[in-house]
């Protein structure tokens, strides 16, 4: 007796992680050991995905899934994901309860009822397993038609996701679009999707994060202000350094996991110079958890002249996609 699944509008969505670095993508020349946080609704087939640099964790899941929703413009009454298996490993019994309060507080925030695969039983989560693979050969493809894997950076190569996607949903446009209103309405803003952590800086501009000694120049004051998420942002807080110094610490390597800057409300008394393919996002809150709302302004005041002008923001060599979204100048 088969007993077939009949999947309501607006019902459920799914969250899953696939592995990718066997494709053979590379950035300016070097080898990129990457997934996707892929994202679809059981319905419709709505699908988004995400790069991920480094492994499944609540924080990849947290980031990925709200811009899964924010791009859909709604949710659905239910996310399921494969309990976060990877994330969970290694964790001693506190650190599992409060992986699992973050995820039952991000649904929550979207409205969402957090519901999880029993261990075992891959079945469960087919509606995205089976996506996968589709996506996986879609990318396949294009990078074969592309004739060439190497991309100039790690946006580039986003972008060349989201084309792929973007195709994707195109064929199940109509389901997409009789799905929408069945979508529960997106609260004001957008709720954490990082971690803050408090380290020391040494003299020599070193410190040490979860085993790992990463650098930061004289302006990377972590504990002053700079508070890296899943490795793809920096967070700046107006109170504590200047954005070019963020735009900077993002733009030093084309290899780098992060390619955004974050940036909370306040005034930042500087003439700032966008770096090519660093987006500026505006319109967060610091001492909100980086909440996100249009309420928030981030404001660039420069009043100083310079040649007979007064420039508040510079773009030059800008020959990429690169985005400056909600700052006031």
């Amino acid at each position: 007796m088969i007993f077939r699944q009949v999947h309501e509008p607006g019902r459920m969505g799914l969250s899953d992680f696939t592995d990718m670095s066997d494709l053979g993508v590379t950035i300016a020349g070097v080898p990129l050991d990457h997934r996707l946080y892929h994202f679809r609704l059981a319905y419709s087939g709505f699908e988004h995905a995400h790069v991920i640099l480094g492994g499944e964790s609540y924080v990849a899941l947290a980031e990925g899934l709200q811009n899964a929703l924010w791009a859909l413009g709604g949710a659905p009454l239910e996310h399921r994901s494969d309990s976060l298996s990877a994330a969970f490993r290694n964790l001693d019994d506190d650190a599992r309860e409060d992986l699992t309060r973050r995820y039952d507080a991000l649904c929550a925030h979207y409205g969402m009822q957090p519901t999880r695969n029993n261990r075992g039983v891959a079945h469960e989560n087919g509606v995205i397993e089976s996506a996968h693979g589709h996506l996986r050969k879609a990318t396949r493809d294009a990078l074969l038609m592309r004739g060439i894997t190497d991309f100039d950076n790690l946006a580039s190569y986003r972008r060349f996701i989201d084309e792929i996607v973007s195709r994707k949903n195109a064929h199940h446009a109509k389901r997409i679009a009789a799905e929408r209103p069945a979508l529960q309405l997106l609260p004001g803003q957008r709720t954490c999707d990082h971690e803050e952590t408090i380290v020391t800086v040494t003299s020599s501009g070193g410190f040490t994060l979860r085993t790992s000694l990463p650098s930061a120049s004289s302006a990377l004051v972590v504990d002053g202000g700079i508070l890296v998420g899943d490795g793809q942002q920096v967070l700046l807080r107006a109170d504590a350094v200047q954005l070019n110094a963020g735009i900077n610490a993002v733009g030093l390597d084309p290899v780098a996991a992060k390619t955004d800057v974050y940036v909370s409300k306040g005034t930042y008394n500087e003439s700032v110079v966008l770096a090519n393919a660093v987006n500026v996002y505006g319109g967060y809150a610091a001492t909100s958890g980086w909440a996100r709302s249009i309420a928030n302004t981030s404001k660039i005041l420069w009043s100083t002249p310079s040649s007979g002008r007064i420039v508040g923001v510079t773009a030059n060599s800008i020959w990429t996609a690169t985005d400056f979204m909600f700052m006031t100048v």
